[in-house]
């Protein structure tokens, strides 16, 4: 939704909840649209983003006196909420992929390792601007999984409700950690700065991912490289129309009067929360 040079932003509601998904005891071992390869890689990310919804509490939390004004404490407050209910959940779901050859120590040992030499490399407004950029990241993820239905096919039951309960929480405080970030003096050229340092980082994720693959194949059998290529190809990931999404909305983060708010979410929040099925107690 674009604005006006004067319009406020659009307001969120962020409710912290407390899903009951239970511990994921009957997940299967194609949870994601069917699919081993999908599967895999969203195995990976929940086991890496649990470490960095730590990272994002703890660098959002080191502003929180000189935060003064009313709303964006109260929005601080139910951010750092969601993401400890996020962390508790994904500890969960990450503790029944173990199940399926996952190296969840290993993977999480690393990812915290990462998370506090950026923290000890980084002023704390720079390693700031690291949760900006994420959390602009994950929010972009959340939106591609809502505007294109065949992201959302094929899933368990349980494994859906979860990955959209999350999806719908970051599409909630999507502007928390950047309104704390303008809000301490935060500007443009450290903002897109560690924007181009965490890109850079991710190039070697795919050897990561890579290497975690094999190891993967150890202990399951691995998907052939004929099969791979099938799954590949046919993966909406890698159709035009979410490419050219992804692409307009990272972009977007490099103008310089970018707000998270810039596009409306409020229907996606609303269509999805009704499809949900698990209770979702709202946490006092």
């Amino acid at each position: 939704m674009k604005k006006g040079p004067f319009e406020e932003p659009p307001r969120v509601a962020i409710v912290v909840r407390k899903p009951h998904f239970g511990d994921f005891e009957d997940l299967p071992k194609n949870w994601a649209m069917n699919n081993r390869l999908t599967t895999f890689s969203h195995g990976i990310f929940s086991i890496i983003i649990t470490e960095g919804e730590r990272f994002f509490i703890r660098t959002v939390n080191v502003f929180k006196r000189q935060i003064d004004g009313p709303e964006l404490v109260r929005d601080v407050g139910l951010f750092v909420g969601q993401e400890a209910q996020h962390t508790q959940h994904h500890e969960k779901f990450n503790a029944a992929l173990r199940r399926f050859g996952f190296n969840v120590d290993r993977i999480e040992k690393n990812t915290r390792r990462v998370m506090r030499l950026l923290e000890k490399c980084l002023s704390k407004k720079a390693a700031l601007a690291v949760t900006v950029f994420l959390e602009h990241l994950t929010t972009m993820l959340a939106e591609t999984g809502y505007r294109f239905p065949a992201f959302r096919t094929e899933w368990h039951r349980p494994a859906r409700d979860f990955w959209a309960w999350h999806g719908v929480e970051e599409l909630e405080h999507k502007s928390v950690a950047f309104d704390v970030y303008q809000h301490v003096g935060g500007g443009y050229l450290t903002r897109v700065s560690i924007a181009v340092l965490m890109l850079g980082l991710f190039l070697v994720l795919p050897w990561v991912l890579i290497g975690a693959w094999i190891r993967f194949g150890r202990i399951e059998p691995a998907v052939p490289a004929t099969t791979l290529g099938m799954k590949l190809k046919a993966h909406p990931g890698l159709r035009w129309g979410p490419i050219k999404f992804f692409l307009r909305y990272l972009f977007a983060y490099f103008k310089p009067r970018f707000h998270p708010s810039d596009n409306d979410s409020r229907v996606h929040i609303e269509a999805w929360l009704s499809e949900i099925a698990v209770p979702l107690e709202r946490h006092p």
